[in-house]
């Protein structure tokens, strides 16, 4: 049964339907489904009552509706299946309908405080994908923070993770349906208020960022725990993951699956430094971030004066230099944005391997980092930026001077800016599928600063060889730049 009989496709934009495994083992086809009655949902909705009432009788805490996967409840969500013309289709708030029904009938017997659901927009699984589903999906959320369920759980992943091409166990593909533009944790956070959760493709790393940046309260992480039952540990202690079970194993009872149903489900076991399956890399929150401390006492102290001087509202209204050129309100979303994220700049800047914060190859030559024994000045580069960017005076303990006897600490700030300039992501266009680090002016406030800071630091650094002027700070006035730097050396 379904909302409309609409037979399902074979497959969307290559993410296949699979069929339906019988209890001979074998594959059929789907069937055309009969449409459902009025009264066949009102039995839905009231079965799902009674789960509930059986569900609390059993000492759970809570639920969560399972309303994505091209099953039942996603069915009716999306116009692709749902083509009725009753109170239960039609616009996306009447195809909202049987999902609020189901949290009613919960609601007997759980708080919606105590209830979430699942959303699953970006999977073509069971041939789903609706050329809508981007605002589809957005009302559904404003109205879930409007009803005042406890999470929104989302396998936003599906159609943006770049861990490999393997979304399901007996399929390559990426899951995407194709329609429109993967939807994103961003997108709805804009709608819904209360607690995001992620899922689809993360690692532990990219997991970490997805919090550390509050674009979701958590991440699920689901068929990785079949062989790494351990996978909080694993992750904690840094320690390599066990691979997923063959392709065929999915799924796909083999006699020897037949003789030990744990195969491939169960069996997997804590970690064992002798087993040669151990061979994943996990990725772990320590892996790049081992700390989020301060270089030092020093740093921290400087560090400590600017949050204390972006809290007192005491931006400078005429700073010196570029910043002069820039709002007052561009300059303290930047320096906010720096500030927040200062030590997590630090150590992506000075990063050793040959991989970014997501595991993945550099590709571009700007985006290598800076030696990590230069540290320090990269530090010192920050705190400076940050507080021109603020106005702030030079008496203060963030304030970095440049020292005409150390050419290397001009060098590691021309090439701080370098980097900086060239990561630093104000539109849509230069992050598809994600928030902007900042706006347009915000990023323009910033780099101009770092501009003036790599300008100065370039005339001072000519103790170091092959240092030349970037071409991102040519527009920077070198007059000032030049007195400006003698007077910081003085």
């Amino acid at each position: 049964m379904a909302p409309s009989a609409i037979p399902m496709p074979a497959e969307v934009n290559g993410v296949p339907s699979l069929g339906v495994q019988g209890s001979d083992y074998r594959w059929y086809e789907h069937e055309k489904p009969t449409e459902m009655s009025a009264e066949e949902i009102d039995d839905v909705v009231s079965a799902f009552g009674n789960a509930a009432k059986l569900t609390k009788a059993a000492g759970f805490d809570g639920i969560e509706v399972h309303a994505g996967s091209g099953y039942l409840i996603d069915t009716f969500l999306q116009s692709c299946t749902n083509h009725r013309e009753d109170r239960f289709g039609g616009s996306a708030e009447k195809r909202f309908t049987i999902l609020s029904d189901v949290l009613a009938a919960i609601s007997d017997w759980f708080p919606l405080s105590r209830v979430g659901v699942k959303f699953t927009p970006n999977n073509g699984f069971n041939g789903m994908g609706s050329p809508d589903v981007c605002e589809t999906f957005l009302h559904y959320a404003a109205r879930l923070d409007s009803i005042g369920i406890a999470y929104l759980h989302v396998t936003d992943g599906i159609g943006q993770a770049t861990t490999g091409d393997t979304w399901f166990g007996r399929t390559k593909s990426s899951g995407y349906h194709g329609y429109g533009t993967p939807l994103t944790l961003a997108q709805l956070k804009s709608v819904f208020h209360g607690a995001l959760i992620g899922n689809g493709g993360y690692t532990a790393q990219t997991a970490v960022n997805a919090v550390a940046a509050e674009e979701a309260a958590a991440i699920s992480f689901g068929r990785i725990y079949m062989t790494n039952p351990d996978l909080v540990e694993r992750f904690r202690d840094e320690l390599p993951l066990s691979p997923l079970p063959p392709m065929d194993e999915w799924f796909v009872p083999t006699e020897e699956l037949r003789k030990d149903v744990r195969k491939g489900y169960t069996d997997g076991g804590p970690y064992d430094a002798s087993s040669p399956k151990q061979c994943i890399s996990p990725r772990s929150p320590s892996s790049i971030y081992s700390t989020h401390e301060d270089l030092d006492p020093s740093s921290a102290r400087g560090w400590s004066a600017l949050e204390r001087l972006l809290a007192s509202d005491g931006l400078a209204t005429a700073p010196m230099g570029v910043a002069s050129a820039h709002g007052m309100s561009e300059r303290e979303t930047a320096a906010r944005k720096l500030i927040k994220n200062h030590v997590r700049v630090l150590l992506d800047l000075t990063n050793v391997t040959k991989l970014n914060i997501d595991g993945k190859s550099l590709t571009q030559a700007a985006l290598h980092r800076v030696a990590p024994e230069q540290k320090r000045h990269v530090d010192g580069f920050l705190r400076e930026l940050a507080l021109r960017l603020l106005g702030g005076s030079d008496e203060l303990p963030a304030h970095v001077h440049l020292d005409a006897s150390k050419p290397a600490q001009a060098a590691a700030w021309v090439a701080s800016a370098a980097y900086l300039d060239a990561r630093i992501q104000s539109t849509q266009e230069q992050c598809p599928g994600r928030t902007p680090d900042m706006s347009p002016a915000s990023a323009a406030a910033m780099k101009a600063v770092m501009a003036e800071l790599s300008c100065e630091a370039a005339l001072l650094a000519e103790g170091v060889p092959h240092m030349k002027l970037p071409a991102a700070i040519k527009g920077v006035d070198v007059g000032y730049a030049r007195e400006a730097a003698a007077a910081r050396a003085a």
